[in-house]
């Protein structure tokens, strides 16, 4: 689901951040759409759109490829830490 940021609530926009589910699609729509040029011409209408004001379009950050992918390695990390101390500290070897 494509939530448009500026349709979320001050309040709730904190979330967005933690999503890992906005930041791995904001970072491959910022791979694949930024610097691409789309040329439609139909019924004598030419319409050029640049993909960076698609991306804008729906609240995305067209230069947030690489802050993306450093988020999600440090949600991962932070995830696998984790677990690791949950195994660690609350699962006991039965045998």
């Amino acid at each position: 689901m494509i939530l448009v940021v500026g349709t979320i609530s001050p309040s709730f926009r904190w979330l967005n951040v933690l999503s890992f589910f906005n930041c791995g699609f904001e970072a491959l729509l910022a791979n694949e759409v930024n610097g691409i040029s789309l040329k439609q011409e139909k019924l004598g209408l030419k319409v050029d759109v640049q993909g960076a004001a698609i991306l804008d379009a729906f609240g995305f950050e067209a230069l947030a490829y690489w802050k993306d992918v450093i988020k999600l390695i440090i949600m991962f990390s932070a995830f696998i830490s984790f677990a690791f101390i949950w195994l660690q500290l609350f699962v006991k070897e039965r045998r």
